[in-house]
């Protein structure tokens, strides 16, 4: 049947991205024989790759989520997902702190990626690097009037709960 749906439609220049919905009944038995969690991972990663080019950012979050209900250990789909908050970061905040917060989300996906997939931890360390670099300073926590270990939610799309977290400077 109709188990898995992802619609296209191709035009010269660019892939619209029409819909995606892959349903939960991919469990049964007579799909998996047609997709295995692989490539359905890899299907769904694309399409995710294809909505970011588009700016649909939290599109993009969601498909690289459904990517990762099928294979819990796809450590790319956690990286994508990073680099979608890293690349909201104007976005996301109001001022500095605001700002710096969202690199904490992004550093917490790509240590989730690094902890489900250990084959690319060299890459997510270099991921991990650049974003601890980029958080709120102590001075700027300070400034805020919040405390380390304070919760703190990353706004607009992200919408996501992470720890006041200083780059040690």
């Amino acid at each position: 049947g109709d188990d898995m749906m992802i619609s296209s439609s191709t035009n010269k220049k660019n892939t619209k991205i029409l819909g995606v919905s892959i349903l939960t009944s991919l469990d049964s038995d007579q799909t998996k024989k047609y997709y295995s969690q692989k490539n359905v991972s890899l299907i769904v990663k694309k399409f995710a790759q294809e909505a970011k080019k588009r700016e649909q950012k939290s599109k993009a979050r969601q498909l690289a989520r459904e990517a990762i209900q099928f294979n819990p250990n796809f450590g790319k789909a956690y990286l994508f997902i990073a680099s979608l908050y890293a690349s909201s970061v104007n976005a996301c905040g109001k001022n500095e702190f605001q700002k710096r917060m969202t690199y904490v989300a992004a550093y917490n996906k790509a240590l989730r990626a690094s902890a489900v997939d250990p084959s690319i931890s060299s890459v997510a360390a270099k991921f991990l690097r650049n974003y601890k670099a980029n958080f709120p300073s102590k001075k700027v926590i300070f400034t805020e009037g919040v405390n380390e270990g304070d919760p703190f939610t990353v706004g607009c799309w992200i919408n996501e709960k992470v720890k006041v977290t200083s780059s040690g400077r």
